[in-house]
């Protein structure tokens, strides 16, 4: 299974709160190095790596992940508590 983290960046180059209050929510609980990817959505830039996952599966908010399993269609969530019971 390959997961992937999508994280918002704002214009000024910060991170959103949500995204580093889920960093620390996996890093806590050990999971942070079960992530295979962490890409980030830049605020206007429709062509960020983040920005094309968003519009891929109907994301409207971050952070949110992508689980892509062999011989099934990827599942994105938004939560990071379902995520985590899904990791």
């Amino acid at each position: 299974m390959k997961v992937t983290m999508v994280k918002k960046r704002f214009e000024d180059g910060s991170a959103c709160k949500k995204c580093g209050e889920a960093e620390e929510f996996l890093r806590q609980r050990g999971l942070w190095d079960s992530l295979d990817e962490v890409v980030y959505y830049d605020e206007g830039d429709p062509e960020s790596p983040g920005a094309i996952l968003a519009k891929e599966h109907g994301m409207d908010r971050a952070p949110f992940f992508v689980f892509e399993r062999p011989n099934q269609p990827a599942q994105a969530v938004d939560s990071v508590m379902r995520a985590y019971r899904m990791m």
